[in-house]
């Protein structure tokens, strides 16, 4: 957030603050916010020209595997979001939620599981549409 005072700026949202590889956070972005491969391949090709090659080596192998830690990561939080109901008015989470069977067969590809044939195919379509439950023991 800008402010009008000599700090300039401020962070406000620490919840998923860490110290790493600014390239992860670059891709992190990217699933988060689908962009055109135009685009994407523009900003990569930005961030690696602005930063020296010793912090860049290896990026082109090192993106794919963090896309697929964030494939797999989706697949788990919109899971436990499905069944706690959490967060459920935070941006985007509905529209997430709604196309979890696409993101659950997307990890489950990126993993090398084989798709499992459900003897029922509607049960995922029916779970998905009737939205999160909360779990009573």
């Amino acid at each position: 957030m800008r402010r009008p005072d000599r700090q300039a700026l401020t962070i406000i949202d620490w919840e998923m603050a860490v110290v790493g590889d600014p390239l992860y956070d670059l891709v992190r972005h990217m699933h988060l916010t689908p962009t055109k491969p135009e685009i994407r391949d523009r900003m990569f090709n930005r961030w690696a020209l602005r930063l020296a090659p010793e912090y860049t080596e290896g990026w082109r192998r090192d993106w794919g595997v963090y896309r697929w830690i964030e494939i797999v990561r989706s697949a788990y939080i919109d899971l436990d979001r499905l069944v706690t109901g959490a967060s459920l008015d935070a941006p985007n989470v509905r529209r997430a939620l709604d196309s979890y069977s696409m993101t659950l067969t997307a990890a489950t590809a990126s993993l090398g599981m084989p798709l499992r044939r459900m003897h029922n195919p509607y049960l995922a379509r029916t779970l998905v549409k009737r939205g999160p439950r909360t779990l009573t023991p």
